[in-house]
């Protein structure tokens, strides 16, 4: 309200016409940004009470000087040519209010099967049970892995040309823990003889650096095969172990 006020003010009082200020003239004597006079505009001509008659340009450069002679300082564009206009007024609306009992419109009484006048349940209806709450998480004590695992992991990180130094120590205790493989009874060099032997039975050879795509499951697969052999090696009888 307080731009239509600006821009009624600014009109011609008799016809509407001939607002041509701009945007900047507009915010500042409202007091508001620039970008809020130019939503109300386009507000005021989407609702019907502004009107754009010329669209604002440049000026040329004889236009530029004989604006310069009259207002005495430099324009270089011209704002858009404005009028106020009368939006359409809406035809009379009808009375749209529900219409109340009365004897003379019976048919506004409550029905006689309503479900709000029916007669009260002979039983009480059962309560919800109330839903017992879950217990929340609460993490147990830290307990480190043993210390032949931590020794273990640390060799393997250190040594393995194909797994990467900045892999995770911990993740490789997690491996070897998973995988089975007793590290209280064979170290880092027994693990490498067993690979070894592994190797030679299946008739393969080890992969170098570079060529394993994902070498924590490489690692994962070759501590696995290595926890079955040992528990196969120690289950055969003296007399058939080579």
């Amino acid at each position: 309200m307080a731009f239509v006020a600006a821009e009624a003010a600014t009109a011609n009082r008799h016809t509407g016409r001939n607002v041509a200020t701009s945007h900047d003239t507009l915010a500042r004597t409202v007091g508001r940004a620039k970008i809020t006079a130019r939503r109300a505009r386009a507000l005021m001509e989407a609702l019907g009470c502004l009107v754009t008659i010329r669209t604002g340009r440049y000026l040329l450069a004889l236009e530029r000087l004989e604006a310069s002679d009259h207002h005495g300082g430099q324009q270089l564009r011209a704002a858009s040519l404005r009028a106020l206009n009368m939006p359409e007024t809406l035809g009379t609306v009808t009375n749209e209010h529900l219409a109340t009992a009365s004897r003379l419109n019976p048919s506004t009484y409550q029905l006689k099967h309503s479900p709000k006048s029916g007669k009260p349940h002979s039983e009480a209806a059962s309560r919800p049970q109330h839903q017992r709450q879950k217990a929340k998480f609460q993490p147990g004590p830290y307990e480190p892995r043993p210390l032949a695992v931590q020794k273990l992991a640390a060799a393997l990180v250190y040594e393995i040309p194909w797994l990467p130094r900045e892999t995770s120590t911990l993740r490789v205790q997690r491996t070897i823990h998973r995988s089975g493989f007793d590290a209280e009874r064979f170290s880092y060099a027994d693990l490498i003889c067993i690979w070894f032997e592994l190797d030679k039975e299946l008739h393969q050879t080890p992969k170098e650096a570079g060529a394993v795509n994902d070498p924590e499951a490489y690692l994962a697969a070759r501590m696995k095969l290595a926890a079955n052999y040992v528990r196969w090696f120690s289950t055969v009888p003296a007399r058939e172990q080579p």
